[in-house]
């Protein structure tokens, strides 16, 4: 197991638990890095210290950049951009151990209440965006899908979603009355969800943008989304989707393309966080 350095802030008479030390991300990763591959001893000192003439790498080069992008995503500043508890638990560090119970993921009920009362268009967006996932960010979707329980045809309904986090709900979860929210949720008249559907009602496009490989994943997204769900918009909808006072022309000249009135990239993504709330409707199709 790889453990932080924390320490207690006090502000405005306030006590923050918070991480201190960024700039040991990277002993954190070169650690996680040989901990991960099983070294200990001789061995450990001859790869830090370089000691062994020849040592070949302990880690391929993708296997680092995946244990750094992990460290980095957990000590992130931004909440909406760190990791979760579920998450970090679903990562293959943890979850070959037998003992781990990954948990229902509360951010997964907040996202997918939103994804349900956003427009037809931003679902094609962030269904562009769920197809770019790798198997290896894929496994922790499937791992949530699995807790809710689809039935046989591999669809789930709102009310899994009760029905799960009542199972697997912790203490903390329970006191933040996490419960009553999902309660409210599952009221909602919505169709059932595949594991498709599910991985872009369930995605944080704020945890993307934290990750080295985002503009991969975005231009990725925006091809399929151009010839999937793109179409000619008006600024005034737009504007409407976005829920944003921004000037009409600024969105014209950067988020709406001039020669064909559809989303230019720079919209795309715009798209992608959609606004910052929307009322729950009664019934939603």
């Amino acid at each position: 197991m790889c453990g932080g350095i924390f320490a207690v802030w006090w502000w405005c008479g306030e006590c923050v638990l918070v991480v201190v030390v960024w700039w040991f991300s990277g002993v954190m990763t070169s650690v996680c890095g040989l901990v991960c591959s099983g070294v200990t001893g001789r061995q450990w000192t001859g790869d830090v210290y370089g000691v062994t003439e020849g040592a070949k790498p302990i880690c391929h080069f993708l296997e680092i950049l995946q244990v750094e992008n992990t460290v980095r995503s957990l000590l992130n500043k931004d909440y909406r951009k760190r990791l979760t508890a579920a998450q970090a638990l679903s990562h293959p560090w943890l979850s070959s151990y037998q003992d781990v119970k990954i948990p229902m993921d509360s951010l997964t009920l907040k996202l997918v209440k939103a994804y349900i009362c956003t427009s037809p268009l931003r679902k094609s967006a962030l269904v562009a965006l769920a197809k770019t996932l790798t198997a290896s960010q894929l496994a922790y979707f499937q791992k949530q899908f699995t807790i809710l329980g689809p039935n046989r045809s591999g669809f789930i309904s709102m009310k899994k979603f009760k029905l799960a986090l009542t199972k697997t709900a912790t203490d903390a979860m329970k006191d933040s009355r996490v419960l009553d929210y999902v309660e409210r949720m599952t009221s909602l008249q919505y169709r059932k969800l595949d594991f498709e559907e599910f991985c872009a009602a369930s995605i944080s496009v704020h945890q993307m943008e934290a990750m080295e490989s985002w503009e991969q994943h975005a231009h990725g997204a925006y091809e399929l989304f151009e010839n999937e769900g793109n179409r000619p918009i008006f600024i005034e909808e737009l504007a409407s989707e976005l829920g944003l006072s921004v000037p009409l022309l600024e969105v014209h000249n950067d988020w709406i393309r001039q020669s064909d009135g559809k989303l230019s990239f720079l919209g795309f993504v715009r798209l992608l966080h959609g606004a910052s709330s929307r009322p729950l409707p009664k019934v939603l199709r």
